[in-house]
């Protein structure tokens, strides 16, 4: 069903696609216990199924189907007991997850939380390219809540010039200590 969504989708069929996508979905929930491999099959439909929604024009629902898939990944990711070849497979797919959601939350208004998924991106690159010796240039432990970086620029108290490129798109934000 991925692949017949996917086709279509990249066809210009969004509906297709999202009947395709949504079947497969159905299907993973009947036949497939929980392991890591569903998961990742259950991430990767929603991440095609956020993308067609998002062409149909249906913005909410392809919020929601991007979230889903990138809290997925970040779940699996964090439950990998040191398999980093599986883990580094997984990169590119949380990466593309979080730079789609983050321009579809832009163009839905939601800068705060666009922001978020830029940390969030930002901090997986670096937890996961930079060798384990490499000290980190900023502290990469992961910030669940835009309240959480706030709270993180207003403990350096300085203002904060955040960019982020996701898909070839520039986003910046100007972080003030104490005022957001």
């Amino acid at each position: 069903m991925l692949c017949l969504g996917r086709i279509h989708h990249n066809l210009g069929n969004t509906i297709q696609a999202v009947a395709y996508l949504t079947q497969g979905l159905q299907l993973l929930d009947a036949v497939t216990p929980i392991s890591n491999k569903a998961r990742e099959e259950e991430a990767v439909l929603r991440y095609f199924l956020g993308l067609a929604f998002w062409t149909h024009g249906n913005l909410e629902s392809a919020q929601a189907h991007l979230e889903t898939a990138t809290d997925l990944l970040e779940t699996i990711r964090q439950g990998l007991p040191g398999d980093a070849s599986y883990s580094l497979a997984l990169f590119d797919r949380q990466l593309s997850a979080y730079a789609a959601l983050q321009r579809l939350l832009v163009l839905l208004g939601r800068s705060d939380l666009a922001l978020l998924f830029a940390e969030k991106s930002r901090t997986l690159s670096h937890s996961t390219l930079l060798p384990p010796a490499a000290p980190p240039v900023v502290s990469s432990s992961l910030i669940n809540s835009l309240d959480g970086l706030l709270a993180r620029v207003n403990r350096h108290n300085a203002p904060v010039l955040y960019f982020s490129i996701a898909s070839g798109f520039l986003y910046a934000w100007l972080l003030i200590p104490l005022r957001g």
